[in-house]
């Protein structure tokens, strides 16, 4: 792919709806496949955490579980937390009513809650189907998987967006320190280099 001018919204590679494609890269955990870590999730009764730092894949690998708990006929509820508390009580009174009925519930950004509203839903937690959350930081739930990003995993996702300019992918390598591993950082500088023809 040669790209030598401003590209628009709708051809830019790294685009949110192509970036939101990309599936998760399992070489940084102790799992090789999907099938694998959705076995070991239900072994432990659904409940657990998935732990990592901002723009690690902890949102792809809760939405990968989630269409896996689909594919398995596993009734699920998936909440992405809004940073707003007024807009996080809603939220979590429709999952903790979803829970209590026998749904596994999937949480993503639990940090976001306030210390005493986080224990509570996982103390709540234990009459749900199963409870899953992202979060950045040990707490009391188990710890399901740790989300971490490399060189690897970054080539994995341009390989998955069938980027082949190598002047994008030394671009990528540079943006990928400066970011500190931040796989979503990474891929919205490009985007933005590539709608200004800034990269071909």
């Amino acid at each position: 792919m040669t790209l030598a001018q401003p590209v628009s919204a709708k051809d830019n590679p790294f685009a949110v709806v192509q970036t939101d494609s990309i599936p998760f890269d399992f070489q940084e955990t102790c799992f090789s496949t999907l099938d694998e870590f959705g076995e070991y999730v239900q072994d432990r009764n659904y409940r657990g955490a998935i732990l990592g730092r901002h723009g690690h894949g902890k949102t792809t690998l809760l939405c990968s579980l989630q269409q896996w708990l689909h594919r398995q006929g596993t009734e699920c509820e998936t909440v992405f937390l809004p940073r707003r508390n007024e807009d996080q009580r809603s939220a979590l009174e429709n999952l903790s009513h979803r829970g209590r009925c026998g749904a596994v519930v999937l949480v993503d950004g639990l940090e976001r809650l306030s210390f005493f509203t986080r224990q509570l839903l996982v103390s709540q937690s234990r009459s749900f189907g199963g409870f899953i959350a992202t979060t950045h930081r040990p707490n009391r739930l188990p710890t399901l998987v740790r989300c971490r990003t490399s060189h690897q995993t970054l080539l994995a996702a341009l390989n998955s967006l069938n980027i082949d300019s190598p002047e994008i992918h030394s671009t990528a390598v540079g943006l990928f320190s400066k970011h500190r591993g931040n796989l979503r950082l990474v891929l919205r500088e490009l985007y933005d280099n590539v709608a200004d023809g800034k990269l071909s």
